[in-house]
């Protein structure tokens, strides 16, 4: 029992780092996923706008 308590502590501990190392990349990829998608409706809104400006414009 003497060899178990200090081999635990360690293991433990480098679980708990590869979990937070874990968590933070998949917040940085649920991030950036957001991110994206946020500007990709912003752009999409920009370019349909424009289009239906353009297409307002010619009288028929």
């Amino acid at each position: 029992m003497l060899l178990a308590g200090p081999m635990t502590a360690p293991a433990s501990e480098g679980l708990a780092a590869a979990v937070e190392f874990v968590g933070a990349i998949y917040g940085l990829l649920v991030g950036c996923t957001l991110t994206v998608i946020a500007l990709s409706a912003i752009v999409l809104r920009l370019i349909n706008d424009a289009v239906d400006h353009t297409w307002d414009s010619f009288s028929f």
